[in-house]
Protein backbone atom coordinates (compact mmCIF):
# COMPACT_ATOMS: atom_id res chain seq x y z
CA UNK A 1 0.00 0.00 0.00
CA UNK A 2 1.01 2.98 -1.10
CA UNK A 3 2.40 5.49 2.52
CA UNK A 4 3.02 8.96 0.86
CA UNK A 5 2.15 12.19 2.33
CA UNK A 6 0.35 12.97 -1.09
CA UNK A 7 -1.43 9.76 -1.07
CA UNK A 8 -3.03 10.35 2.52
CA UNK A 9 -3.81 13.82 1.23
CA UNK A 10 -5.49 12.46 -1.39
CA UNK A 11 -7.58 9.72 0.19
CA UNK A 12 -9.15 12.27 2.48
CA UNK A 13 -9.99 14.59 -0.50
CA UNK A 14 -11.32 11.94 -2.28
CA UNK A 15 -13.86 10.95 0.74
CA UNK A 16 -14.74 14.52 1.23
CA UNK A 17 -15.78 14.90 -2.03
CA UNK A 18 -17.66 11.90 -1.97
CA UNK A 19 -19.80 12.57 1.12
CA UNK A 20 -19.88 16.41 -0.92
CA UNK A 21 -21.55 14.59 -3.80
CA UNK A 22 -23.95 12.40 -2.33
CA UNK A 23 -25.32 15.77 -0.03
CA UNK A 24 -25.41 18.28 -2.97
CA UNK A 25 -27.19 14.86 -5.22
CA UNK A 26 -29.84 15.16 -1.85
CA UNK A 27 -30.28 18.59 -1.89
CA UNK A 28 -30.96 18.91 -5.50
CA UNK A 29 -33.04 16.16 -5.49
CA UNK A 30 -35.29 17.80 -3.10
CA UNK A 31 -34.54 15.60 -0.08
CA UNK A 32 -32.36 17.84 1.64
CA UNK A 33 -33.17 21.12 -0.11
CA UNK A 34 -32.34 22.88 3.34
CA UNK A 35 -29.01 21.76 3.57
CA UNK A 36 -27.64 23.56 -0.24
CA UNK A 37 -26.76 26.81 1.84
CA UNK A 38 -24.43 24.64 3.99
CA UNK A 39 -22.37 22.29 2.33
CA UNK A 40 -21.99 20.46 -0.77
CA UNK A 41 -18.81 18.59 -3.04
CA UNK A 42 -16.35 21.69 -2.37
CA UNK A 43 -17.17 22.60 0.97
CA UNK A 44 -17.22 18.53 2.02
CA UNK A 45 -13.48 18.30 0.23
CA UNK A 46 -12.51 21.38 1.93
CA UNK A 47 -13.20 20.14 5.55
CA UNK A 48 -11.53 16.65 4.81
CA UNK A 49 -8.82 18.74 3.83
CA UNK A 50 -8.85 20.73 6.91
CA UNK A 51 -8.71 17.90 8.95
CA UNK A 52 -5.41 16.51 7.57
CA UNK A 53 -3.88 19.55 7.56
CA UNK A 54 -4.94 20.20 11.38
CA UNK A 55 -3.72 16.29 11.76
CA UNK A 56 -0.27 17.50 9.88
CA UNK A 57 0.50 20.57 11.74
CA UNK A 58 -0.42 18.95 14.64
CA UNK A 59 2.53 16.64 13.81
CA UNK A 60 5.03 19.41 12.73
CA UNK A 61 4.61 21.70 15.20
CA UNK A 62 4.23 18.98 17.88
CA UNK A 63 1.63 20.22 20.04
CA UNK A 64 -2.43 18.63 20.28
CA UNK A 65 -3.62 22.26 20.19
CA UNK A 66 -3.30 22.78 16.72
CA UNK A 67 -5.58 20.04 16.30
CA UNK A 68 -8.18 20.75 18.84
CA UNK A 69 -8.03 24.64 17.96
CA UNK A 70 -8.99 23.70 13.94
CA UNK A 71 -11.44 21.18 15.09
CA UNK A 72 -12.99 23.33 17.33
CA UNK A 73 -13.03 26.49 15.01
CA UNK A 74 -14.43 23.86 12.08
CA UNK A 75 -16.97 22.97 14.64
CA UNK A 76 -17.84 26.32 15.76
CA UNK A 77 -18.65 26.88 12.05
CA UNK A 78 -20.85 24.15 11.52
CA UNK A 79 -22.42 25.50 14.86
CA UNK A 80 -23.07 29.02 13.37
CA UNK A 81 -24.50 26.98 9.32
CA UNK A 82 -27.24 25.29 11.80
CA UNK A 83 -27.85 28.12 13.18
CA UNK A 84 -28.88 30.19 10.38
CA UNK A 85 -30.87 26.67 8.93
CA UNK A 86 -32.73 26.32 12.07
CA UNK A 87 -33.67 29.87 11.66
CA UNK A 88 -35.68 28.69 8.44
CA UNK A 89 -37.29 25.91 9.52
CA UNK A 90 -34.76 23.33 9.32
CA UNK A 91 -34.27 21.03 12.07
CA UNK A 92 -32.04 17.97 10.54
CA UNK A 93 -28.30 18.04 11.94
CA UNK A 94 -27.34 15.17 9.60
CA UNK A 95 -25.46 16.90 6.96
CA UNK A 96 -23.59 18.71 10.14
CA UNK A 97 -22.87 16.12 12.04
CA UNK A 98 -21.50 14.30 8.55
CA UNK A 99 -19.62 17.61 8.50
CA UNK A 100 -17.56 17.08 11.64
CA UNK A 101 -17.08 13.50 10.81
CA UNK A 102 -15.49 14.25 7.40
CA UNK A 103 -13.22 16.35 9.24
CA UNK A 104 -12.13 13.15 11.66
CA UNK A 105 -11.76 10.94 8.35
CA UNK A 106 -9.75 13.42 7.10
CA UNK A 107 -7.37 13.30 9.82
CA UNK A 108 -7.67 9.47 10.05
CA UNK A 109 -5.94 9.48 6.44
CA UNK A 110 -3.20 11.94 7.81
CA UNK A 111 -2.41 9.63 10.36
CA UNK A 112 -2.31 6.43 7.87
CA UNK A 113 -5.23 5.28 9.23
CA UNK A 114 -6.57 4.62 5.52
CA UNK A 115 -8.42 1.26 5.85
CA UNK A 116 -10.55 2.65 8.87
CA UNK A 117 -10.90 6.01 7.22
CA UNK A 118 -12.02 4.94 3.87
CA UNK A 119 -14.83 2.47 5.76
CA UNK A 120 -16.14 5.27 7.70
CA UNK A 121 -16.70 7.48 4.79
CA UNK A 122 -17.82 4.63 2.53
CA UNK A 123 -20.18 3.62 5.45
CA UNK A 124 -21.25 7.06 6.24
CA UNK A 125 -22.03 7.60 2.89
CA UNK A 126 -23.95 5.22 2.78
CA UNK A 127 -26.13 5.98 5.42
CA UNK A 128 -26.52 9.34 4.16
CA UNK A 129 -27.82 7.86 0.65
CA UNK A 130 -30.37 5.67 2.49
CA UNK A 131 -32.30 7.90 4.38
CA UNK A 132 -35.79 7.00 2.53
CA UNK A 133 -34.93 3.70 3.00
CA UNK A 134 -33.92 3.46 6.68
CA UNK A 135 -36.77 5.54 7.44
CA UNK A 136 -39.47 3.36 5.83
CA UNK A 137 -37.50 0.33 7.77
CA UNK A 138 -37.71 2.18 11.23
CA UNK A 139 -41.71 2.85 10.51
CA UNK A 140 -42.40 -0.61 9.96
CA UNK A 141 -40.60 -2.01 12.43
CA UNK A 142 -43.19 -2.84 15.74
CA UNK A 143 -42.37 -3.17 19.50
CA UNK A 144 -41.71 -6.77 19.56
CA UNK A 145 -39.24 -6.24 17.02
CA UNK A 146 -36.87 -4.08 19.26
CA UNK A 147 -37.66 -5.78 21.75
CA UNK A 148 -36.36 -8.89 20.28
CA UNK A 149 -33.48 -7.06 18.56
CA UNK A 150 -32.48 -5.89 22.15
CA UNK A 151 -32.74 -9.31 23.94
CA UNK A 152 -30.05 -10.54 21.31
CA UNK A 153 -28.01 -7.80 21.70
CA UNK A 154 -27.85 -8.20 25.60
CA UNK A 155 -27.21 -11.63 24.95
CA UNK A 156 -24.50 -11.75 22.63
CA UNK A 157 -22.58 -8.34 23.59
CA UNK A 158 -23.07 -8.81 27.30
CA UNK A 159 -24.38 -12.20 28.46
CA UNK A 160 -21.77 -14.15 26.78
CA UNK A 161 -18.36 -12.78 26.61
CA UNK A 162 -19.19 -13.21 30.73
CA UNK A 163 -19.40 -17.15 30.46
CA UNK A 164 -16.23 -19.04 29.62
CA UNK A 165 -15.80 -20.80 26.28
CA UNK A 166 -14.29 -24.11 28.01
CA UNK A 167 -15.06 -26.56 30.76
CA UNK A 168 -12.61 -25.94 34.45
CA UNK A 169 -13.05 -29.71 34.25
Amino acid sequence: MVDSLFFRFGVALFIGALVGLQREHAAEGGDDRRHRLFAGVRTFTLISLAGSMAAYLTDILETPWVFITIIGVLGALIVAAYALIAQHGGVGMTTEVAALITAIIGALCYWGELEIAVAAGVAMTALLSFKIELRGFARRLTNEDIVATLKFAIITAIILPVFPNQSFW
